[in-house]
């Protein structure tokens, strides 16, 4: 079973930088991600994709893996809601 742990990829798969709701710059995120030995990092902004390009650009200088997403919001048309 040691084994198996061993080997076992940790990554966060949902997190968020300054460029919506978090508090750290992406960089930050990145930095903290590798010291923690983490193999990918996502970053999951709140309507945006803005972040998406420093984010890999981050990722890749600190031999993680960049997962890249966005939280994004539907709003159902009026006649659907009947």
């Amino acid at each position: 079973m040691n084994d198996i742990l061993q080997e076992l990829k940790i990554a966060s798969l949902h997190g968020h930088s300054d460029f919506s709701d978090g508090f750290n710059k992406v960089s930050q995120n990145v930095i903290a991600a590798a010291e923690k030995g983490l193999y990918g990092l996502a970053t999951t902004e709140h309507g945006t994709c803005a972040s998406l390009v420093s984010h890999s650009v981050a990722c890749k200088e600190q031999g993680i893996a960049p997962i890249l997403g966005c939280e994004f919001y539907l709003r159902l048309p009026e006649y659907m809601n009947e």
